[in-house]
């Protein structure tokens, strides 16, 4: 059986008890992940700074391979009808 703590509550007393909810350790960050947002990320791991920027780089370049496979595929279907209308 769930221990009180983790039943659900009736609507006013979660209504009633929410700022003490949401001022404990566990929701710190505000999705209860237990953490503080300010904390440095471990030793050897990758800032969310610099994923995004690996992250964003990497769209660059698949959003340019895009463009040239978008380019060549108009190019070689106009020489292929332009070929055909000329039989």
């Amino acid at each position: 059986m769930p221990s009180r703590s983790t039943a659900p509550q009736p609507r006013s007393e979660r209504t009633r008890r929410w700022p003490q909810i949401s001022a404990s350790p566990r929701n710190r960050c505000g999705r209860g992940c237990g953490k503080d947002e300010t904390q440095a990320a471990p030793e050897g791991s990758v800032s969310a700074a610099e994923e995004l920027a690996r992250l964003l780089k990497a769209e660059q370049e698949w959003q340019l391979e895009r463009e040239i496979l978008r380019r060549a595929a108009a190019y070689f279907a106009r020489d292929c009808v332009l070929s055909t209308k000329g039989r």
